[in-house]
Order: structure tokens, then sequence, then C-alpha cells
């Protein structure tokens, strides 16, 4: 009867990580393997508060998504990059309107949260009761080409200013 279970138990883990390997999941390298697969650029910041590393477990490539996530030390401080190489969103659509002055005043759009921080373009939310800012962006020079490329940083206990600095050091 042990030796049964053993054997159920072995079975199981072997099928769970063969689906894993096969579902392409990959956090060796996350980004090369996304520069490697994706015909997007990657950006990463430059620029990290103190004592914030990527937090190599919770960061993978997988299905032509990538997310990256770095966390200071105390892990009670974090930075979320999230890119997807073809994911229409309506974000994207408003991006475009916003930089074109392109608006029908009838959709009673708030413009208020489109703003261009670096060399991005952008929407820029906030959970103030929770600390968490939320840039949904597409780099300035992809305006013209209207990409379905879909960019996204969130940071949790970082003031704004930290996260829009961050923001700007995005770099390929």
């Amino acid at each position: 009867m042990k030796r049964t279970f053993t054997l159920f138990l072995t079975s199981i883990m072997t099928i769970l990580v063969i689906a894993g390997c096969s579902a392409g999941a990959t956090t060796a390298d996350p980004v090369s393997h996304a520069k490697s697969q994706l015909d997007i650029p990657i950006f990463t910041p430059t620029y990290l508060p103190e004592g914030f590393t990527l937090n190599a477990s919770d960061s993978y490539f997988i299905n032509g998504s990538l997310f990256l996530s770095y966390q200071s030390e105390d892990g009670e401080k974090a930075v979320d990059i999230y890119v997807d190489h073809n994911n229409v969103r309506d974000v994207n659509e408003h991006i475009y309107k916003y930089i074109n002055d392109d608006f029908d005043e009838e959709l009673e759009i708030d413009l208020e949260p489109y703003q261009k921080i670096g060399s991005f373009v952008g929407k820029l939310t906030k959970k103030e009761d929770f600390k968490v800012l939320n840039f949904q962006f597409i780099p300035e020079r992809f305006v013209e080409e209207e990409t379905t490329a879909h960019y996204a940083i969130k940071s949790k206990g970082l003031s704004e200013q930290q996260f829009k600095q961050i923001i700007s050091t995005l770099s390929e």
C-alpha cells in the first residue's frame, strides 16, 4: 500500500513537471528569453530604490508574456513589470487618441490619468489606500505604429515621484 502511494505521488509529480516544462515557462533568465522570442522591445529599469532586487522566483516568460518582479529587502515594497506582445487593450486605443487629441467629447473619457513619463505615454492610476500605482503604457515612438504590444508597471509602497523615476529610466 505504501509503495503504491509513493508510486502514485511520483507519477503525479512527473506529470506536473512535464506539464510545467511544456507550457513554455522560463524563470532562468526571463528577460533574455523574452528578447529572443518577441519582436518588441523589452524595457527594464536602470534605476530602482536602494535594496530592490529582481525576485527570480516570481519572474517568468510564458506564452509571449513577460512578468518581472522586483522587491525591497524587507518585502514591503515592490515593482512589477508586465509585457504582452499581442494584447489589444482599450488603454492603447485611448493612448493614441490622447496623443493625437482625438477624443470624442461625447465619450466623457477622463484624460487626467493619461500622461507622458520619460519616453512613454500611458494611463497612470492610483490606489492610495493600498499605496499602489499602476502605469499602462506604450513607448512614445510606437504612437505612429499603433502597436498591439501592451506594457504595464505597478508599484506598491513607493511614492509617486519614485515610481515616475523608475518609469523614466526604463530602457531596452
